[in-house]
């Protein structure tokens, strides 16, 4: 996620500054944060501070800053028109929007969650994420798919095609199961050619399903 921070401004506050005669002096509430904005030695410091300084320089204004204790009280000021200008770092929400006006942001930094580290077991977190129920229910899947089609291929496949796959029941699942592992790691199985109409429907749906049995276990 990102927060934009951007500096909010009054426009018509500004926009009396840059026509007066002799600088006027514009409230401006802040909220310190490090690296943004600080006062060290009684000076303003920070990303924030060295832009607004920039803005205030070229419309001829002087700043007169406003500390508040949150971004919260600051939005609260500046809506009731206790301050002129809020500098930021802001999130440009949609609440915040019916409140005051926001300029273009000024910078973008990604937001993180830090948690605590767990031990170093580099070759454990791997072996557990096997044993997942996600993981189980994926695996438990694709078996039941293997063995149900492997079933339906040596039923429409075992008369006319016994070379490939024997008209004996254990004989025949075992190489129907064997074809359809190969087909799904290989993409096909040279061995065993289908001649039957609907054993060859069968082996599309199989290879096409296949990539997608792939896709969901990797």
């Amino acid at each position: 996620m990102h927060v934009r921070h951007a500096i909010l401004a009054v426009a018509a506050a500004l926009s009396a500054a840059a026509a007066a005669a002799e600088p006027t002096t514009v409230s401006v509430g802040v909220c310190e944060m490090p690296g943004i904005f600080e006062f060290e030695g009684g000076e303003p410091t920070g990303a924030i501070a060295d832009v607004w300084a920039d803005i205030a320089s070229r419309a001829g204004i002087q700043s007169r800053f406003v500390p508040e204790r949150n971004i919260a009280a600051l939005i609260a000021d500046t809506a009731a028109g206790r301050i002129d200008v809020l500098l930021g770092p802001l999130a440009m929400t949609e609440a915040r929007e019916r409140q005051v006006d926001f300029t273009h942001p000024v910078m973008m930094s990604g937001m993180r969650i830090a948690v605590p580290g767990g031990p170093d077991r580099p070759w454990l977190a791997p072996l557990l994420s096997l044993v997942s129920r996600e993981m189980l229910t994926v695996v438990l899947a694709i078996i039941a798919l293997v063995i149900v089609t492997a079933h339906v291929l040596w039923f429409v496949e075992r008369i006319r095609n016994p070379q490939a796959f024997p008209a004996g029941y254990r004989e025949g699942v075992w190489e129907a199961i064997w074809w359809s592992i190969s087909t799904i790691v290989t993409g096909g199985c040279e061995d065993k050619p289908i001649e039957t109409t609907a054993g060859r429907a069968v082996a599309i749906v199989w290879m096409l399903g296949g990539i997608t049995v792939v896709a969901t276990l990797t």
